[in-house]
């Protein structure tokens, strides 16, 4: 990054440098892997700094630039700290010193350093059993009662809402928060109706709710609103839909699983092979008696799986499997009995110093958290652990205010999250217990809850989340959707990062991606998107229907993309791939040709699509 970057000096009027009002905390939260202190949040910096300097050359948008960055130290304002804390510090400059319209110029960007709690690794044939035992989690949910993983539950119910199309005729917008508060009572163990029905056996409710299944939840529906047949028989419909969805989402989580499985087993089949190819080779090429050998150089597969495996640690694999999913089974480990979870409370402590630090300055005027890839958990984690906090020291007043003052909190950003996907491998707890239930839900907290909303029709804190269909790491957000309406839900954001859908490229292009940087930029050093009420219109401009929290979201430029082509591609490749194997091995003679042809075939067309994109860049550069 050079100094004045942006218009030259003879282009831009001379403005002071950096302003004494206050600032924006960006608070930064790293993704997984062996991070560098303060290397992705210098590569956040460098990608709005390059942004703007596009901007202005290429693109003749007086957005105006940032000055050059300074690295600066301060003391650790929390008292268990005795440290400094490093943070960079920049200021934005506009082409018309006039056109000002953000409340502060400058920001400091602080990074949540939590790579080292966890240096210490896994065993990387751990993570690989860990791994495996993830495969049969589909299987397992479908022999879940209804009223149990209720967060799977409900995001399926909050992907119809986003979909009209997909609503049963006659539904209404209203329902889904209808149908979402009587499946909550259903789940939590609350009573509603007392009375018997004479379609439900004679049961009562505490009965239906103890039973626990779909069609149960029916029975407890049509008593929840037996008062409101009409309501009642639409609600019915619509849950026959949502029950379709979710048990079809299973579905395809199965044939996800197993297709990656199998593209694992023969990648590791096929470099076994090689190994034993060469271990063949090589012992023709010695020419030696068979009792001269040593027994590790025999041509057997039990030696060839050996050497592969050997070979796969000194190639990186078990660095990757240890330390890149060795974060996450560790920062998974929510069960307080797993050792691991040691490792998930000292990152939740550095999180949360970090956070406090920041809001403790009288200077800090607005806060925006930042998350990549696993780093997204962490942050989300530690807003909830924050306000959980400030409910233990200030029970009879208002949550936000303290002892912490979350109301400087006006963004979270998730780029690449996983957290829908951690949510189903390892927080889809199992009980025999309603009061367990409500307990959990009520700890855990969620979208409608402090530090994200003040009450049911005030969200707070604007989340929005960035995912890429090719980025298998990410995806549209919706467990967080709260347990009994649907007001408040997290901004997705669906980017198409580059022409061919590399997942590894996928996963960090969003830094490279115009889309999510400008509106970053201006959630930055505009507010954009702030739920405060200086920046939301009433709907209809009408005081009466309350504030417009909805325009507010941001909207994708750029969803679409040819990545479910090629992803359907590669699946299809995995599986004649397998098949292709077994009829060489079994001598399926008839069948060689077919599925040995369909995998060519498949091959090359994603070669075609990977070389066609080569040197293409990202989809929407900077």
């Amino acid at each position: 990054m050079v100094p004045n970057a942006g218009p030259q000096i003879d282009e831009t009027p001379s403005i002071p440098g950096e302003v004494t009002d206050g600032y924006v905390g960006v608070i930064y939260f790293h993704g997984m892997g062996e991070q560098r202190r303060m290397e992705e949040v210098s590569r956040l910096v460098e990608s709005i700094d390059t942004y703007l300097r596009r901007a202005w050359h290429v693109r003749k948008e007086a957005l105006g630039y940032l000055a050059q960055p300074k690295t600066k130290a301060e003391p650790h304002r929390v008292k268990s700290r005795d440290e400094e804390q490093v943070y960079f510090t920049t200021t934005h400059h506009l082409q018309e010193p006039d056109g000002w319209k953000g409340d502060v110029r400058t920001a400091r960007f602080y990074e949540v350093y939590w790579a080292p709690h966890m240096a210490a690794g896994r065993d990387p044939f751990g993570v690989v059993k860990w791994i495996g035992r993830q495969i049969v989690r589909p299987l397992r949910m479908f022999f879940t009662p209804w009223r149990e993983r209720q967060r799977l539950r409900r995001a399926t119910l909050a992907e119809i809402s986003e979909t009209p199309s997909d609503w049963p005729e006659g539904t209404k917008a209203s329902d889904f928060n209808k149908l979402l508060a009587a499946y909550h009572a259903f789940g939590q163990g609350v009573q509603s109706r007392d009375e018997k029905t004479p379609d439900d056996g004679g049961k009562t409710g505490a009965e239906l709710k103890k039973h626990g299944k779909f069609s149960s939840f029916k029975l407890y529906l049509a008593r929840f609103y037996a008062d409101k047949p009409d309501t009642a028989k639409r609600l019915e419909i619509l849950a026959g839909v949502w029950r379709r969805r979710y048990v079809g989402t299973e579905l395809f989580n199965l044939a996800a699983m197993l297709t990656v499985a199998m593209a694992g087993l023969l990648v590791a089949w096929a470099f076994v092979a090689l190994v034993l190819e060469l271990l063949t080779l090589g012992t023709g090429w010695l020419n030696l008696p068979a009792d001269k050998l040593p027994s590790f150089f025999e041509p057997s597969w039990t030696n060839a799986g050996a050497l592969a495996g050997s070979l796969a640690l000194a190639l990186g694999i078990g660095n990757f499997l240890g330390r890149f999913m060795g974060d996450v089974e560790s920062w998974a480990s929510l069960s307080e009995t797993d050792a691991l979870h040691e490792r998930r409370k000292a990152v939740l402590a550095e999180g949360m110093d970090i956070m406090r630090h920041v809001l403790a300055d009288p200077k800090c005027k607005r806060v925006i958290v930042v998350g990549h890839s696993l780093g997204t958990s962490v942050a989300h984690d530690t807003l909830l652990a924050l306000a959980q906090r400030n409910q233990g020291y200030n029970n009879d007043g208002d949550v936000m205010r303290g002892p912490v003052a979350l109301t400087k909190i006006r963004h979270l950003v998730t780029i690449a999250s996983p957290i829908d996907k951690i949510n189903y491998f390892f927080e889809s707890y199992r009980t025999k217990f309603p009061s367990y239930t409500r307990a959990y839900e009520s700890m855990r907290g969620d979208i409608q809850s402090a530090p994200f909303s003040r009450n049911i029709s005030q969200p707070y804190i604007h989340w929005v989340n960035y995912w890429d269909g090719a980025d298998v790491i990410s995806g549209s957000l919706q467990s967080p959707t709260a347990a009994e309406r649907m007001t408040h839900r997290v901004n997705n954001v669906h980017v198409s990062n580059e022409n061919f859908p590399s997942p590894g490229r996928a996963h960090s292009a969003y830094f490279q991606n115009r889309t999510v940087i400008s509106q970053l930029f201006e959630m930055v050093y505009f507010g954009k998107g702030n739920y405060d009420g200086d920046h939301v219109d009433y709907v209809d401009g009408d005081p009466k229907k309350g504030r417009n929290y909805i325009g507010q979201d941001f909207a994708p430029e750029n969803p679409s993309g040819s990545g479910a082509i090629y992803r359907g591609l590669a699946a299809a490749l995995i599986w004649f791939a397998l098949a292709t194997v077994l009829a060489y091995v079994f001598h399926w003679d008839a069948a060689k040709p077919i599925v040995a042809g369909i995998t060519g075939a498949c091959a090359f067309l994603i070669y075609i699509g990977w070389a066609a994109s080569r040197g293409a860049g990202n989809k929407e550069p900077l």
